[in-house]
């Protein structure tokens, strides 16, 4: 479970800390510590180098399970990636990845992961990523916040095709448009699985994302959004303030909590 104090916390990380730029780095299982395995839904397409998923737009979801490895170096709120041999004792790494032909077996493993924990503990923690954000960071970011805040529901990961580059910023903006249905989609798979409860994490132009898709289903059911919806934090969120009002008026009473959080430190902002 990620509480209330934990949404915070885990604000606060987010801002303090930046990912360093860097590709995925496979780890030896044998080798590894503390594993989070997160579960991954993505309209990026599959390629078959180290990035594992592209910037590119796929037309159909992608699903997987992906172990990521923390080392016992790691220090709260930090990245440690390596710029060039991974170390499993100092650097972030996968361990597995177990990609899922389609939906279907993606909710089967949501299932599988929520009926064996406790009751209380039976809940999905969502996280979108920001502008800029290439797949590798955000798994790893992910894993990180699921740590350091010990966290026990199902971690999983919407990751829209941001081109991970500072200068692509109209195509990550029309890549939040065109994530909107399938994030919608896969809350509804959430709604229909055995997790309890739907808390929300999202960062810098995923919280548009985040936004726009409330403001979609609210206007699709009539103001009802999803009944296990517990809260939504915003992390500096990349979205204009008179549009933020306007979205608002559609979705009508927003999920509760709705925490958002602003640094002058947010570098995607300032640009």
């Amino acid at each position: 479970m990620l509480t209330r104090r934990g949404f915070l916390l885990a604000s606060s990380s987010f801002l303090a800390a930046c990912a360093t730029r860097g590709e995925i780095d496979a780890m030896d299982p044998n080798m590894t510590f503390n594993v989070v395995d997160i579960l991954v839904a993505t309209n990026r397409k599959r390629v078959t180098n180290e990035s594992i998923f592209s910037g590119d737009r796929s037309q159909t979801m992608n699903f997987a399970q992906l172990g990521v490895s923390i080392p016992p170096a790691h220090r709260t709120g930090e990245l440690e990636i390596a710029r060039r041999r991974a170390d499993p004792r100092r650097h972030f790494g996968v361990t597995s990845v177990e990609d899922f032909p389609d939906a279907t077996a993606f909710s089967t493993q949501i299932a599988r992961r929520a009926l064996a924990m406790p009751t209380a503990n039976r809940e999905a923690i969502l996280f979108v990523h920001g502008f800029n954000t290439r797949f590798g960071e955000a798994l790893y970011r992910l894993a990180q916040m699921y740590h350091d805040f010990r966290a026990t529901g199902i971690p999983i990961l919407y990751s829209w095709p941001s081109s991970g580059s500072a200068d692509d910023y109209l195509y990550d903006r029309d890549s939040v448009l065109f994530a909107r249905d399938e994030l919608e989609r896969l809350l509804d798979r959430l709604e229909n699985s055995q997790v309890n409860r739907i808390q929300i994490i999202g960062h810098s132009m995923g919280s548009h994302l985040i936004v726009e898709t409330l403001r979609q289903r609210a206007i699709r059911q009539n103001g009802q959004l999803w009944s296990k919806l517990n809260g939504v934090i915003l992390i500096a969120p990349d979205i204009d303030i008179d549009v933020f009002k306007r979205q608002a008026e559609e979705i009508g009473t927003l999920p509760q909590p709705f925490v958002i959080v602003t640094s002058n430190r947010d570098r995607a902002l300032q640009l």
